[in-house]
């Protein structure tokens, strides 16, 4: 980092561009979460399975990405900052996750035999099951 600080090699890096960065990383993120989400609606998997294929699947490789950045030619940019846009993609994708593992932790399966016995994800008594006297 002081040979970078010598030679001012990262002075291009303005704020709005890393809120850019942050911004597409999000909604791009998102995306694949819920295309994931509906394969593995479609696969027909239990919750514990949809979570796993959902969170797993939409990860991108932080080093396959910075792997490719080194293939790049010189006159593409500088590989340092086009490495640090990487690296904070990566740090949203895990942030997004996180919300997501928090928001998602509470959600169960119901029970086989909640559903039989008449009671919704909540424990309460389903009023549809009750039957009414004409």
């Amino acid at each position: 980092m002081s040979e970078a600080k010598e030679h001012n090699a990262y002075t291009a890096v303005v704020a709005m561009n890393l809120l850019a960065i942050i911004g597409y990383t999000t909604i791009l993120h998102i995306m694949f979460l819920l295309i994931n989400f509906i394969a593995a609606y479609v696969m027909g998997l239990d919750l514990t399975g949809k979570k796993t294929v959902v969170l797993l699947c939409s990860h991108k490789a932080l080093a396959f990405a910075l792997k490719s950045v080194t293939f790049l030619p010189k006159c593409a940019g500088s590989h340092g900052l086009m490495s640090i846009s990487c690296i904070i993609a990566h740090l949203t994708m895990i942030t997004v996750d996180s919300v997501l593992v928090c928001a998602w932790a509470p959600y169960e399966e119901m029970d086989v035999t909640d559903e039989v016995a008449g009671l919704d994800t909540f424990g309460k008594y389903d009023r549809l099951t009750e039957k009414h006297s004409d």
